[in-house]
């Protein structure tokens, strides 16, 4: 099996999604001496807006006629469309967005004696 049928295999909710047709996988191991420490340790405002800045990469544009390759009706719900020239597209905010937001606030978690001094909280 290829490390490419690997990944598929263990990210089984995207296994069937309209991603997975453009999609590449690589295996990677980095370096930890490289990530950049307003990632890590005591929250400070530096910190705060680099982590803003990684997960908030706005949205994404999504064919309406493709919602049924998610399983997904245009009747099912009330849809937020985006305007011309791609009228018609859905609003979409991929899952790595998601992903790293929640990420971003275990980090606050973890440091929030801290953050809430800065905060004022």
């Amino acid at each position: 099996m290829s490390p490419k049928d690997v990944v598929r295999e263990r990210v089984y909710p995207l296994r069937t999604g309209p991603m997975m047709e453009a999609a590449s996988f690589e295996w990677t191991q980095y370096d930890s001496d490289i990530v950049v420490p307003e990632f890590y340790g005591t929250v400070t405002p530096k910190s705060r807006k680099a982590w803003v800045e990684i997960w908030d990469q706005g949205s994404v544009s999504f064919p309406k006629e493709h919602l049924e390759r998610l399983n997904k009706t245009w009747d099912q719900r009330n849809w937020w469309t985006l305007p011309a020239p791609l009228e018609g597209d859905l609003l979409a905010f991929p899952e790595r967005s998601h992903q790293l937001h929640c990420l971003s606030f275990l980090y606050l978690f973890a440091y929030r004696d801290t953050f809430a001094v800065l905060t004022g909280a």
